[in-house]
């Protein structure tokens, strides 16, 4: 089986048979597509490499910058918003946004576009050339890749705006993370998310604090 990555074109990403990467290339001016036999291979050509299996092991011991990002959604106020955080070189860069726009209709999905689009551009804003993307919603990598198609003008909006930063040279690896694991960073961001659409509890608050201590985060 062949992959076909499209870096440059109609709509960039990785198809599985030639028909549909043609239809992506043919009559694009400066296309750039290649064949690979294996989807990785495929992926670091447009600048993206998969990771699925993600463990509970940290990387703040190394000098991998990484990010972890949420999104979480307040049915009473109709806001969405997410939590995330950026490890780079040593320092914490804390990750929070929240919105009520018509992408509201999203709800919790909309918070998750948008702590990736945060994340995406804390990194650039630092010059990173190579960021580890920690997310558990599937949409997150699956829209960027091509796997799921963007059916609305959201999802779109996104895959544009993360293709922009990686044809600029911005290395993403996508690693999903399965919800409520566990895993220290994905809990953190998951409460993080909750305090950007106003759901302040003392529980949540004091959560926040307990893990930022576990992940060595000083406030």
């Amino acid at each position: 089986m062949k992959y076909y990555a499209v870096k440059t074109g109609k709509t960039p990403g990785i198809y599985e048979d030639w028909e549909t990467c043609k239809e992506q290339v043919e009559g694009y001016p400066g296309a750039k597509y290649k064949s690979f036999k294996t989807k990785e291979e495929a992926e670091r050509f447009i600048g993206l490499v998969s990771n699925t299996n993600a463990s509970s092991k940290q990387d703040s011991k190394t000098d991998v910058p990484y990010a972890f990002v949420d999104g979480s959604y307040n049915p009473e106020t109709k806001v969405y918003g997410c939590g995330g955080y950026l490890f780079f070189k040593g320092k914490y860069y804390l990750i929070q946004g929240s919105g009520s726009g018509p992408e509201a209709s999203m709800r919790n999905v909309a918070g998750e576009i948008l702590g990736a689009c945060k994340a995406i551009a804390t990194a650039a804003s630092l010059k990173i050339d190579g960021l580890k993307l920690y997310y558990d919603y599937a949409g997150i990598e699956n829209w960027v890749t091509g796997v799921w198609k963007c059916n609305n003008e959201w999802t779109r909006k996104y895959k544009e705006y993360v293709r922009k930063y990686i044809d600029a040279g911005l290395e993403i690896t996508f690693v999903h993370t399965k919800g409520h694991s566990g895993i220290a960073g994905n809990e953190l961001v998951d409460r993080l998310a909750k305090l950007s659409v106003g759901i302040v509890e003392q529980k949540v608050l004091d959560e926040i604090e307990e893990l930022k201590k576990k992940l060595g985060i000083i406030s």
